[in-house]
């Protein structure tokens, strides 16, 4: 391997060019490792840039994949090429040989799992002609109501309002627009072949607001050829998102779209799920391609393969050998024989987000297991509360959420999933406890003092109560106002969200505690910033905090609840399994749990969750 003084000295590039290739040379590094050029390096000057990438590429193994792009686009003097070439041939070895660098190898578990989620996420996508007929495509799942494919499979639904493309506000997306998904075939009986259906799913377009963005197509490709100067296919990325009417299904994973998702080496091999004339779904198997002469600068806008694929296949996703969704298949590439081209999926990325995507409804797909770094705890008959949940945390929303129930009904258990529902880069989450041992003897400086340490910053320093005044006007003037103070600082723009929690298990009987809480609750008629949790509250909510109050009562289980949990798990296993068998299982696990809440009640819950859980497990050991 050339040393770090070897390739400064041989490049011969530009900065932007450089970012590019060693972003993309992170391919075969998890999406979550791979890290932005200017994050790496942090400094203006070129030079010392390049040796800060070039280090950590060398720390992180991927080194050689940078400097294959390097010399694969002609970004040095030649002097690494020769390297290289005299490095690969020595010494080498005469029983094994890797004839294709680029391929590397693949890792079963990640292929076989991304394959399982894939076929799950893949749609076939109908568009119904205005003078009759069908058009038909592929399409990716990118969120619970959310479909990818090639603008060109729907571009019938759109107008050219004097040469600008526009969703044709006449159309009904219902009437013209419908998926299937889950039309494959699986293997009838333990030694037979493919025939028996999956069992097609179909959802179709929402009526009005069935376009959320799109780029379309060159003008030249929608002719069916390329325009006569390749590079005139810069900011035509030829995609359309989709949304929905209904969720397909319970528990259905969707893809994710990852900035550093970038196209493969030439030659590595790449994967494409598709519907090919409008057949049941395939899997497709090639190599990437290479342009020939050499183009970088159209290489950014399209990428090619050699993957079959027929009318249909359009829109379907190409997936890398670690299964990151890289393009979209767009189709034939005219200039060069057997070869395919698809837009990099790194530039729809970039186009979706000049103003990126509407939020998902979070209710759509609520969580329905509890995860943590040593267990997974089943979630069952929480749907609604989570969607109580997701309006705390909408602007114009409720503010205080008071959680009841009976003893043993899982009031503090909602807590925390509402904390795994909260991603932490946007909200401040302050848990205190208090039941036994928790802050029921604390006073209320040392309840700020206990906030301030849960939000990671310094407790402020609170003048002594004036004798002559009162304990009310020294909280209004000096406690409440510096713990916001402290807070807002702490946040980072985030929302504040203060848990308390079993509070039907203790009392608070701290000096001005109980004062300090009531006047805190009050400030979110004041600050939008700040929520409130309350589990097991007694006290009566203050009068003036109706309107942004929401009061959640839990409820005892049904068997349609734990049906419904057993669905979404099912939806995870990589075994095919019918997931009616919910039905049978979910009345097995009620039975006992409804005699409990007669004989003892307040293990009831505790008992159902454990029993759900330990029947997981044994589905989860068994699909290992």
């Amino acid at each position: 391997m050339p040393t770090i003084e070897q390739i400064l000295a041989a490049l011969r590039t530009s900065r932007p060019t450089f970012t590019n290739l060693f972003e993309e040379a992170q391919t075969d590094l998890p999406s979550q490792n791979r890290l932005a050029f200017e994050a790496v390096t942090l400094v203006a000057d070129d030079t010392e840039a390049y040796v800060k990438a070039l280090q950590y590429a060398q720390a992180n193994n991927f080194l050689q994949p940078l400097l294959e792009r390097l010399i694969n686009e002609r970004q040095e003097d030649g002097s690494l090429t020769v390297l290289l070439a005299n490095q690969t041939n020595a010494g080498a070895a005469t029983l094994q040989a890797m004839v294709n660098e680029a391929q590397g190898f693949v890792q079963p578990e990640i292929l076989c799992r991304g394959i399982n989620d894939g076929k799950h996420w893949t749609g076939q996508i109908t568009v119904t002609l205005p003078a009759g007929g069908r058009a038909n495509g592929t399409c990716i799942l990118i969120g619970p109501r959310l479909v990818l494919t090639a603008w060109h499979v729907v571009h019938a639904l759109f107008r050219n309002n004097n040469g600008t493309w526009e969703p044709d506000p006449t159309i009904n997306g219902t009437n013209r627009i419908q998926v299937d998904f889950d039309n494959y075939l699986l293997r009838v009986g333990q030694n037979g072949g493919l025939g028996g259906s999956a069992g097609a799913i179909k959802v179709f377009g929402h009526a009005t607001d069935w376009c959320v963005k799109f780029s379309p197509c060159h003008q030249d490709e929608l002719n069916d050829r390329l325009p006569a100067d390749a590079k005139d296919l810069a900011d035509f990325w030829d995609y359309a998102i989709i949304r929905l009417d209904a969720t397909p299904g319970i528990g259905r994973r969707f893809a994710h779209l990852d900035a550093q998702a970038f196209v493969p080496a030439p030659t590595d091999n790449c994967i494409l799920l598709q519907y090919p004339a409008a057949q049941t779904l395939r899997l497709g198997l090639g190599a990437i391609g290479r342009f020939t002469p050499p183009n970088p600068e159209v290489s950014r806008l399209r990428f090619l393969h050699q993957i079959n694929t027929l009318p249909g296949s359009s829109g379907g996703g190409c997936y890398d050998r670690s299964f990151v969704l890289f393009g979209l298949h767009q189709g034939v590439w005219s200039q060069g024989e057997g070869l395919n081209r698809g837009i990099p999926m790194v530039k729809i990325y970039e186009h979706i987000n000049v103003s990126g995507l509407p939020a998902p409804d979070p209710t759509e797909n609520p969580y329905w297991e509890l995860t943590t770094d040593t267990k997974k705890e089943p979630i069952i008959g929480l749907d609604q509360f989570q969607a109580v949940c997701w309006r705390l945390a909408m602007v114009g929303g409720p503010r205080l959420l008071a959680i009841t129930g009976a003893n043993g009904s899982g009031k503090t258990f909602c807590v925390r999933v509402l904390s795994q529902m909260l991603p932490d880069g946007g909200n401040l989450k302050i848990r205190l406890n208090a039941g036994p041992g928790g802050i029921g003897q604390k006073d209320a400086r040392q309840l700020v003092a206990d906030m301030c340490a849960n939000a990671g910053v310094e407790a402020p320093v609170i003048p002594d109560m004036d004798p002559n005044s009162t304990s009310i006007v020294w909280l209004k003037n000096e406690v409440i106002p510096a713990l916001l103070s402290a807070l807002d600082r702490a946040r980072r723009g985030n929302l504040v969200w203060i848990l308390l929690t079993d509070l039907n298990k203790g009392t608070i009987d701290g000096l001005h505690a109980s004062e300090f809480l009531f006047l805190l609750y009050e400030q979110i008629l004041k600050v939008d910033w700040l929520r409130i949790v309350l589990d097991g509250v007694r006290a009566d909510i203050p009068e003036s905090l109706n309107d942004v109050t929401e009061r959640f009562r839990i409820q005892e289980k049904s068997q349609y609840d734990i049906e419904t949990y057993l669905r979404h798990f099912f939806s995870t296993l990589d075994q095919s399994f019918d997931s009616e068998q919910a039905v049978p299982f979910s009345a097995f696990l009620i039975q006992p749990y409804q005699n409990l809440l007669n004989n003892n009640p307040d293990n009831a819950l505790k008992n159902l969750a454990s029993e759900t859980k330990r029947f997981s497990e044994v589905f989860r050991k068994a699909d290992q």
